[in-house]
């Protein structure tokens, strides 16, 4: 017991040695204005890669606004991405649920829409990368 009691001095000291060297890691003056790195994300390149970045869009806006259940309608890949997403966010996919998914292409690439059943009016639509 001695020797714990003995050793915890040294214990403090060191530490206290070593946030005093950390305190001398940062140059002196202020930080530079503007962002340090570049944050906007990297390009979708890949078919499985927008799958992924659809899905992941799509369990953000389930979770964020309550959605329990999407119709993912007749599209296969509109599907498969709805259920990807299905998987990880606990939402079910039905038929002749409120919202509708629906898959629309462009010469800029594809977007996931989620449609009001009975309205028909768009209330989410996923972001391009």
């Amino acid at each position: 017991m001695k020797r714990r009691i003995a050793l915890f001095p040294a214990a403090v000291a060191a530490l206290l040695l070593a946030f005093a060297a950390g305190c001398e890691m940062l140059p002196a003056g202020d930080p530079p204005e503007g962002d340090l790195t570049d944050n906007t994300p990297p390009p979708v390149a890949t078919p499985l890669a927008l799958r992924n970045h659809l899905a992941t869009q799509l369990i953000v806006f389930a979770i964020s606004n309550g959605v329990t259940a999407f119709d993912p309608g007749s599209d296969p890949d509109a599907v498969a991405i709805a259920a990807e997403a299905a998987q990880t966010a606990g939402f079910r996919l039905e038929s002749g649920a409120p919202l509708r998914l629906m898959l629309r292409r462009d010469g800029d690439g594809v977007d996931l829409v989620a449609v009001r059943r009975a309205s028909g009016d768009e209330v989410w639509r996923s972001q391009r990368p």
